[in-house]
Protein backbone atom coordinates (compact mmCIF):
# COMPACT_ATOMS: atom_id res chain seq x y z
CA UNK A 1 0.00 0.00 0.00
CA UNK A 2 1.47 3.35 -1.07
CA UNK A 3 1.34 6.27 1.29
CA UNK A 4 1.46 9.88 0.13
CA UNK A 5 3.86 12.06 2.12
CA UNK A 6 2.25 15.01 3.91
CA UNK A 7 1.99 18.30 2.12
CA UNK A 8 4.27 20.22 4.50
CA UNK A 9 7.04 20.04 7.02
CA UNK A 10 6.79 21.48 10.50
CA UNK A 11 9.83 23.73 10.98
CA UNK A 12 9.04 24.70 14.59
CA UNK A 13 8.30 21.97 17.12
CA UNK A 14 6.30 23.16 20.14
CA UNK A 15 5.12 21.46 23.29
CA UNK A 16 1.62 21.41 21.77
CA UNK A 17 2.73 19.65 18.59
CA UNK A 18 4.99 17.19 20.41
CA UNK A 19 2.28 16.51 22.98
CA UNK A 20 -0.10 15.78 20.12
CA UNK A 21 2.45 13.39 18.61
CA UNK A 22 2.61 11.50 21.90
CA UNK A 23 -1.17 11.35 22.06
CA UNK A 24 -1.71 10.02 18.51
CA UNK A 25 0.53 10.13 15.44
CA UNK A 26 -2.43 10.31 13.07
CA UNK A 27 -3.80 13.30 14.99
CA UNK A 28 -0.37 14.93 14.69
CA UNK A 29 -0.31 14.31 10.93
CA UNK A 30 -3.79 15.70 10.34
CA UNK A 31 -3.36 18.74 12.57
CA UNK A 32 0.23 19.79 11.95
CA UNK A 33 1.42 18.24 8.69
CA UNK A 34 -1.86 18.61 6.79
CA UNK A 35 -2.96 21.75 8.62
CA UNK A 36 -6.54 20.61 9.21
CA UNK A 37 -8.63 22.32 11.86
CA UNK A 38 -12.31 22.00 12.84
CA UNK A 39 -14.58 24.64 11.35
CA UNK A 40 -15.34 25.93 14.86
CA UNK A 41 -13.01 26.39 17.82
CA UNK A 42 -14.06 24.21 20.79
CA UNK A 43 -15.47 26.47 23.54
CA UNK A 44 -13.06 25.27 26.24
CA UNK A 45 -10.06 26.42 24.19
CA UNK A 46 -11.41 29.95 23.79
CA UNK A 47 -12.07 30.23 27.54
CA UNK A 48 -8.38 29.50 28.16
CA UNK A 49 -7.41 32.07 25.51
CA UNK A 50 -9.57 34.67 27.20
CA UNK A 51 -8.15 33.90 30.65
CA UNK A 52 -4.54 34.25 29.45
CA UNK A 53 -5.29 37.54 27.67
CA UNK A 54 -7.06 38.92 30.73
CA UNK A 55 -4.09 38.12 32.96
CA UNK A 56 -1.61 39.48 30.43
CA UNK A 57 -3.40 42.84 30.32
CA UNK A 58 -4.50 42.71 33.99
CA UNK A 59 -8.06 43.38 32.82
CA UNK A 60 -11.07 41.00 32.88
CA UNK A 61 -12.69 42.84 29.98
CA UNK A 62 -9.59 42.32 27.84
CA UNK A 63 -10.06 38.62 28.50
CA UNK A 64 -13.69 38.82 27.37
CA UNK A 65 -12.65 40.58 24.16
CA UNK A 66 -10.07 37.88 23.44
CA UNK A 67 -12.69 35.19 24.07
CA UNK A 68 -15.12 36.81 21.63
CA UNK A 69 -12.42 37.14 18.98
CA UNK A 70 -11.29 33.52 19.41
CA UNK A 71 -14.84 32.16 19.36
CA UNK A 72 -15.92 34.04 16.26
CA UNK A 73 -19.42 35.27 15.39
CA UNK A 74 -22.48 33.72 17.01
CA UNK A 75 -25.37 33.05 14.64
CA UNK A 76 -28.00 31.41 16.83
CA UNK A 77 -29.59 32.21 20.17
CA UNK A 78 -27.93 29.13 21.62
CA UNK A 79 -24.48 30.28 20.44
CA UNK A 80 -25.07 33.82 21.74
CA UNK A 81 -26.18 32.52 25.14
CA UNK A 82 -23.15 30.23 25.32
CA UNK A 83 -20.81 33.09 24.46
CA UNK A 84 -22.39 35.32 27.11
CA UNK A 85 -22.11 32.61 29.76
CA UNK A 86 -18.46 31.97 28.91
CA UNK A 87 -17.79 35.71 28.96
CA UNK A 88 -18.97 35.77 32.58
CA UNK A 89 -16.78 32.74 33.34
CA UNK A 90 -13.68 34.45 31.90
CA UNK A 91 -14.55 37.64 33.76
CA UNK A 92 -14.86 35.72 37.05
CA UNK A 93 -11.65 33.74 36.53
CA UNK A 94 -9.52 36.76 35.61
CA UNK A 95 -10.92 38.95 38.38
CA UNK A 96 -10.46 36.17 40.93
CA UNK A 97 -6.89 35.45 39.87
CA UNK A 98 -5.90 39.12 39.98
CA UNK A 99 -7.32 39.38 43.51
CA UNK A 100 -5.82 36.07 44.64
CA UNK A 101 -2.28 36.87 43.43
CA UNK A 102 -0.55 40.24 43.23
CA UNK A 103 2.99 39.16 42.34
CA UNK A 104 2.85 38.95 38.55
CA UNK A 105 6.02 39.02 36.45
CA UNK A 106 6.70 42.12 34.39
CA UNK A 107 7.53 40.05 31.31
CA UNK A 108 4.51 38.17 29.96
CA UNK A 109 3.99 35.99 26.88
CA UNK A 110 7.73 35.65 26.24
CA UNK A 111 8.48 33.82 22.95
CA UNK A 112 11.54 31.68 22.32
CA UNK A 113 13.09 29.72 19.48
CA UNK A 114 16.19 27.64 20.06
CA UNK A 115 18.12 25.09 18.01
CA UNK A 116 17.10 21.48 18.50
CA UNK A 117 20.23 19.78 19.77
CA UNK A 118 21.36 16.16 19.65
CA UNK A 119 22.38 15.42 23.27
CA UNK A 120 24.74 12.63 22.17
CA UNK A 121 26.74 14.39 19.44
CA UNK A 122 26.08 18.03 20.24
CA UNK A 123 24.97 18.68 16.67
CA UNK A 124 21.79 20.57 15.83
CA UNK A 125 18.91 19.74 13.52
CA UNK A 126 18.97 21.42 10.12
CA UNK A 127 15.19 20.92 9.76
CA UNK A 128 13.53 21.71 13.09
CA UNK A 129 13.87 24.16 15.96
CA UNK A 130 12.10 24.26 19.31
CA UNK A 131 9.70 27.12 19.90
CA UNK A 132 7.09 28.29 22.34
CA UNK A 133 5.70 31.13 24.42
CA UNK A 134 6.30 31.28 28.17
CA UNK A 135 3.40 32.76 30.13
CA UNK A 136 5.71 34.83 32.31
CA UNK A 137 9.34 35.31 33.33
CA UNK A 138 10.03 36.59 36.84
CA UNK A 139 13.82 36.65 36.60
CA UNK A 140 16.68 34.47 35.40
CA UNK A 141 15.70 31.66 37.75
CA UNK A 142 11.89 31.46 37.80
CA UNK A 143 9.05 31.25 35.27
CA UNK A 144 5.26 31.49 35.43
CA UNK A 145 2.85 28.99 33.89
CA UNK A 146 -0.92 29.59 33.81
CA UNK A 147 -3.51 26.89 33.31
CA UNK A 148 -7.27 26.52 33.38
CA UNK A 149 -8.72 23.14 34.27
CA UNK A 150 -12.04 21.54 35.12
CA UNK A 151 -10.31 19.18 37.52
CA UNK A 152 -7.68 19.89 40.16
CA UNK A 153 -6.89 17.07 42.56
CA UNK A 154 -3.98 15.14 44.05
CA UNK A 155 -3.18 13.34 40.78
CA UNK A 156 -3.27 16.57 38.79
CA UNK A 157 -0.70 18.13 41.12
CA UNK A 158 1.47 14.98 41.23
CA UNK A 159 1.59 14.87 37.43
CA UNK A 160 3.33 18.24 37.37
CA UNK A 161 6.53 16.50 38.42
CA UNK A 162 6.50 14.85 34.98
CA UNK A 163 4.88 17.64 32.96
CA UNK A 164 6.43 17.86 29.49
CA UNK A 165 5.72 21.57 29.04
CA UNK A 166 7.31 22.58 32.35
CA UNK A 167 10.50 20.68 31.52
CA UNK A 168 10.66 22.05 27.98
CA UNK A 169 10.22 25.67 29.04
CA UNK A 170 12.80 25.41 31.82
CA UNK A 171 15.30 23.80 29.46
CA UNK A 172 14.61 26.33 26.73
CA UNK A 173 14.88 29.39 28.96
CA UNK A 174 18.06 27.98 30.52
CA UNK A 175 19.60 28.01 27.07
CA UNK A 176 18.14 31.41 26.17
CA UNK A 177 19.48 33.09 29.32
CA UNK A 178 22.67 31.05 29.63
CA UNK A 179 21.92 30.35 33.30
CA UNK A 180 20.11 27.43 34.95
CA UNK A 181 16.35 28.07 35.25
CA UNK A 182 14.87 25.48 37.56
CA UNK A 183 11.60 26.81 39.03
CA UNK A 184 8.11 27.41 37.66
CA UNK A 185 5.31 29.08 39.60
CA UNK A 186 2.38 26.99 38.33
CA UNK A 187 -0.98 28.71 38.78
CA UNK A 188 -4.23 26.94 38.05
CA UNK A 189 -7.65 28.54 37.71
CA UNK A 190 -10.38 25.96 38.07
CA UNK A 191 -13.37 26.23 35.77
CA UNK A 192 -16.78 26.51 37.46
CA UNK A 193 -18.68 23.38 38.36
CA UNK A 194 -21.93 25.35 38.42
CA UNK A 195 -24.29 24.64 35.55
CA UNK A 196 -27.07 26.88 34.20
CA UNK A 197 -30.39 26.11 35.86
CA UNK A 198 -32.88 24.59 33.46
CA UNK A 199 -36.58 25.33 33.22
CA UNK A 200 -39.47 22.91 32.76
CA UNK A 201 -42.28 22.41 30.24
CA UNK A 202 -45.97 22.83 31.05
CA UNK A 203 -46.43 19.07 31.25
CA UNK A 204 -43.40 18.71 33.56
CA UNK A 205 -44.79 21.41 35.84
CA UNK A 206 -48.25 19.77 35.97
CA UNK A 207 -46.65 16.41 36.74
CA UNK A 208 -44.56 17.93 39.54
CA UNK A 209 -47.66 19.51 41.06
CA UNK A 210 -49.51 16.21 40.82
CA UNK A 211 -46.69 14.36 42.57
CA UNK A 212 -46.27 16.91 45.34
CA UNK A 213 -46.48 15.19 48.68
CA UNK A 214 -49.45 16.24 50.85
CA UNK A 215 -48.83 17.87 54.19
CA UNK A 216 -48.56 15.46 57.06
CA UNK A 217 -51.68 15.68 59.28
CA UNK A 218 -51.42 17.83 62.38
CA UNK A 219 -51.90 16.27 65.76
CA UNK A 220 -54.70 17.66 67.87
CA UNK A 221 -53.52 19.25 71.09
CA UNK A 222 -54.97 17.92 74.31
CA UNK A 223 -56.49 21.24 75.36
CA UNK A 224 -57.64 22.14 71.84
CA UNK A 225 -61.28 22.15 70.80
CA UNK A 226 -62.34 20.47 67.56
CA UNK A 227 -63.13 23.83 65.99
CA UNK A 228 -59.76 25.30 66.94
CA UNK A 229 -58.02 22.22 65.58
CA UNK A 230 -59.86 22.39 62.24
CA UNK A 231 -59.11 26.11 61.95
CA UNK A 232 -55.40 25.49 62.56
CA UNK A 233 -55.38 22.80 59.85
CA UNK A 234 -57.14 25.17 57.42
CA UNK A 235 -54.73 28.03 58.05
CA UNK A 236 -51.74 25.75 57.64
CA UNK A 237 -53.03 24.47 54.30
CA UNK A 238 -53.72 28.00 53.05
CA UNK A 239 -50.24 29.15 54.10
CA UNK A 240 -48.54 26.49 52.01
CA UNK A 241 -46.95 28.29 49.07
CA UNK A 242 -48.08 27.09 45.66
CA UNK A 243 -45.47 25.56 43.42
CA UNK A 244 -44.00 27.83 40.78
CA UNK A 245 -42.98 26.72 37.33
CA UNK A 246 -39.21 26.59 36.93
CA UNK A 247 -37.91 29.02 34.31
CA UNK A 248 -34.48 28.75 32.63
CA UNK A 249 -31.70 30.83 34.13
CA UNK A 250 -30.64 33.68 31.85
CA UNK A 251 -26.95 33.90 30.86
CA UNK A 252 -26.57 36.99 33.03
CA UNK A 253 -28.21 35.31 36.04
CA UNK A 254 -25.90 32.34 35.60
CA UNK A 255 -22.88 34.60 35.15
CA UNK A 256 -23.56 36.62 38.27
CA UNK A 257 -24.01 33.40 40.24
CA UNK A 258 -20.63 32.17 38.96
CA UNK A 259 -18.98 35.50 39.74
CA UNK A 260 -20.36 35.44 43.29
CA UNK A 261 -19.10 31.88 43.80
CA UNK A 262 -15.56 32.79 42.67
CA UNK A 263 -15.57 35.73 45.07
CA UNK A 264 -16.88 33.61 47.94
CA UNK A 265 -14.56 30.60 47.45
CA UNK A 266 -11.21 31.69 46.01
CA UNK A 267 -9.42 28.81 47.76
CA UNK A 268 -11.60 26.37 45.80
CA UNK A 269 -10.91 27.91 42.41
CA UNK A 270 -7.28 29.05 42.51
CA UNK A 271 -4.24 26.90 43.22
CA UNK A 272 -0.50 27.53 43.11
CA UNK A 273 2.37 25.02 43.06
CA UNK A 274 6.11 25.63 42.82
CA UNK A 275 7.43 23.07 40.32
CA UNK A 276 11.15 22.37 40.00
CA UNK A 277 13.45 20.37 37.73
CA UNK A 278 16.94 19.00 38.25
CA UNK A 279 19.77 19.03 35.73
CA UNK A 280 19.20 15.30 35.27
CA UNK A 281 15.55 15.97 34.40
CA UNK A 282 16.57 18.39 31.67
CA UNK A 283 19.16 16.00 30.25
CA UNK A 284 16.51 13.31 29.97
CA UNK A 285 14.23 15.80 28.24
CA UNK A 286 16.93 16.55 25.65
CA UNK A 287 17.05 12.83 24.78
CA UNK A 288 13.25 12.55 24.67
CA UNK A 289 12.72 15.57 22.45
CA UNK A 290 15.46 14.44 20.05
CA UNK A 291 13.76 11.04 19.73
CA UNK A 292 10.45 12.77 19.02
CA UNK A 293 12.18 14.97 16.44
CA UNK A 294 13.49 11.85 14.67
CA UNK A 295 9.97 10.42 14.55
CA UNK A 296 8.63 13.70 13.12
CA UNK A 297 11.26 13.47 10.37
CA UNK A 298 10.02 9.97 9.53
CA UNK A 299 6.39 11.12 9.38
CA UNK A 300 7.31 14.11 7.25
CA UNK A 301 9.06 11.70 4.90
CA UNK A 302 5.94 9.58 4.47
CA UNK A 303 6.16 7.00 7.26
CA UNK A 304 2.85 5.50 8.33
CA UNK A 305 1.45 7.24 11.41
CA UNK A 306 0.44 4.97 14.28
CA UNK A 307 -3.16 5.54 15.36
CA UNK A 308 -3.83 5.46 19.08
CA UNK A 309 -7.51 4.56 19.23
CA UNK A 310 -7.48 4.75 23.03
CA UNK A 311 -7.23 8.52 22.75
CA UNK A 312 -10.21 8.93 20.39
CA UNK A 313 -12.61 9.78 23.21
CA UNK A 314 -10.15 11.51 25.54
CA UNK A 315 -11.22 14.98 26.68
CA UNK A 316 -14.70 14.27 25.37
CA UNK A 317 -14.06 13.39 21.73
CA UNK A 318 -11.25 13.90 19.23
CA UNK A 319 -12.09 16.60 16.68
CA UNK A 320 -11.02 14.21 13.89
CA UNK A 321 -12.97 11.17 15.08
CA UNK A 322 -15.56 11.41 12.30
CA UNK A 323 -12.80 11.78 9.70
CA UNK A 324 -10.89 8.74 10.94
CA UNK A 325 -14.05 6.62 11.03
CA UNK A 326 -14.99 7.65 7.48
CA UNK A 327 -18.15 9.58 8.37
CA UNK A 328 -16.85 12.82 6.82
CA UNK A 329 -14.10 13.86 4.44
CA UNK A 330 -11.36 16.46 4.69
CA UNK A 331 -13.74 19.03 3.18
CA UNK A 332 -15.47 19.14 6.57
CA UNK A 333 -12.38 20.93 7.92
CA UNK A 334 -10.59 24.17 7.18
CA UNK A 335 -6.89 24.30 6.28
CA UNK A 336 -4.57 26.79 7.98
CA UNK A 337 -1.25 27.93 6.56
CA UNK A 338 0.46 28.42 9.93
CA UNK A 339 0.43 25.14 11.88
CA UNK A 340 1.55 26.96 15.06
CA UNK A 341 -0.77 30.00 15.27
CA UNK A 342 0.08 30.47 18.95
CA UNK A 343 3.63 31.50 18.01
CA UNK A 344 4.45 35.07 16.93
CA UNK A 345 5.49 35.52 13.33
CA UNK A 346 9.21 35.67 12.76
CA UNK A 347 10.59 38.43 10.57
Amino acid sequence: MNYTPPRRRLPVLTQSSLGTLLRCEELFRLKYLEGLRPMETPPHFSVGTGFHAGIEHRDPEAGVRALVEARGPAYSDQERDGLERDSWVVRAMVEGALVRWDDWPERAEVPFRIPLRNPTTGGTSTVHVLGGVVDGVYDEAKLLELKTSSRVDRDYIARLDLDFQVTMYLGAMSRVTGTPVREVVYRIAKKPGLRPRKGETDSEFVERCRNRKPLAPLKRRKTETEEAYQERCRLRLEARAPLKRKVPETPEEYGRRVLADYRARPEHYFHEVLVTRTTEDLVRFEHEVWSLHERVLELEGGAFPVRNVKSCLDFGRCAFFDLCTGQVGTDAFRIIDNPNPELPETP
